[in-house]
Parts: C-alpha cells; structure tokens; sequence
C-alpha cells in the first residue's frame, strides 16, 4: 500500500559549539590559527591586544579588596558603588568575591568618588598602565 502522504527528510543538523570548539582546539594545536577566526585563535588565559576598551581617564593604582564593599586604591581606602563592574586580566566580569589580594588596576571613580570600573591588568598591560596618572 502507497502512502498518501509524502515522507519529510530531515534536514542535516549544524555541527554543535561544542565540537566547533574541538574543531578550532585541534587547529590551534597543529599551528593552524591562521585559518580561524580571531577570537577563538587567541592564547587561552592572555587577553587579545586591541580587544579591551579602556577609557583614556581610567587612573592606575594598586586594587586591593578588604571586605565588600571596602577596598583600597594605594593603600588609600575606597567604597565600590553600587553596580561596580570589575574585570579581569582576561576582561572578563569578576565578582568581588572572587578578587584576593592586590592588583595593579586601573580603574574609575564616579562623581561620589566610589570606584564604578577596575579593569585588573594582565603582565604586558602593566607598563603602559604606569604611564597613566595615578590616583595621588
């Protein structure tokens, strides 16, 4: 007996992120970045050149974090505004908690002199952030 109806194929399903990401892993391992995009060719753990926006005013200084929402800016104490966005070396949002110790930063103060941004800075970011003023 014929069907009446037709039978609907199926369409090929697109590859998933998660083997896009092996796919571009594999490529990176065998020196083939060249050949991918450049976001997923750049070294895991080191932020892409050129890819961070960090505003001209933003000033340098040591970041330390003592107990939310305390911190210091130079040994300086500081408050962090509500809604303060911190990122981390690799830029991306660390939550407060989650920062120890101190870091050389640069970072933004809003109008009530609360930080508002701190961008941790990655080793090779360090000396062209010195050139920048200070909070002094």
């Amino acid at each position: 007996m014929k069907r009446s109806t037709p039978v609907l194929h199926r369409r090929p399903a697109l590859p998933r992120r998660s083997a896009l990401i092996r796919i571009a892993a594999l490529a990176s391992s065998s020196g083939l970045p060249a050949l991918m995009p450049p976001a997923l060719a750049q070294a895991p753990g080191i932020p892409a050149q050129g890819l961070r926006q960090i505003p001209a005013d933003a000033r340098y200084g040591e970041f330390e974090i003592l107990a939310y929402p305390e911190a210091t800016i130079d040994g300086k104490a500081v408050r962090l505004a509500a809604g303060t966005q911190i990122r981390d070396a690799r830029n991306m949002i660390a939550l407060p908690s989650t920062v120890s110790g101190r870091h050389p930063a640069l970072y933004r103060l809003d109008p009530s002199g609360q930080l508002s941004r701190v961008w941790l800075l990655a080793p090779g970011e360090i000396e062209a952030a010195q050139a920048r003023p200070t909070g002094n």
